[in-house]
């Protein structure tokens, strides 16, 4: 006959493995069912904003786990800083919004954490999935340094562009 102690430990490991399972099974399921819990948001058409560092990124999505882009190649902001390294100037997405044509994009240039100017972008979607990211960035990526410019293009496209 087993001693209440033993009964006990026995439970208590049963207990911890199957909380272990359980967590395990949630964090795979979590890659499948919230990807932007783990910083990938689908924008369409392969397009994945995905947390970076230092900042957010666009990319075509090349590298997943379940529906969680992991990596790709950057479509916005094209530098990857090296450009910008000598003057610590970081380029990177404030906000991205994608309906079934278009994504629009609004980036912030800082310089030693301030904020020095604003971009946005406007990405056709009209590219196929095979379409290599360089292509789409020089094809399909429209950049502007001024709000008004960008309001203008984005209206005669029929653009929606509230933020």
């Amino acid at each position: 006959m087993k001693s209440f102690f033993q009964k006990s430990c026995c439970g208590c490991l049963v207990g911890t493995v199957g909380l272990f399972v359980l967590i395990l099974a949630s964090v795979i399921a979590s890659a499948w069912l919230w990807p932007e819990a783990w910083g990938s948001r689908d924008l369409g058409n392969g397009i994945y904003l995905m947390d970076f560092d230092p900042g957010p990124i666009i990319v075509k999505g090349s590298t997943f786990n379940g529906r969680t882009c992991n990596g790709g190649d950057r479509i916005i902001p094209r530098n990857n800083g090296r450009e910008y390294k000598s003057e610590r100037l970081v380029e990177f997405v404030e906000d991205a919004k994608s309906s079934k044509r278009w994504i629009i994009v609004k980036t912030v240039l800082v310089k030693d954490r301030s904020e020095i100017l604003k971009k946005f972008y406007l990405m056709d979607k009209n590219f196929t999935k095979d379409t290599p990211a360089d292509s789409i960035a020089l094809r399909h990526v429209t950049c502007f340094n001024d709000s008004i410019s960008f309001i203008e293009t984005c209206k005669l496209k029929k653009v929606d562009i509230s933020w």
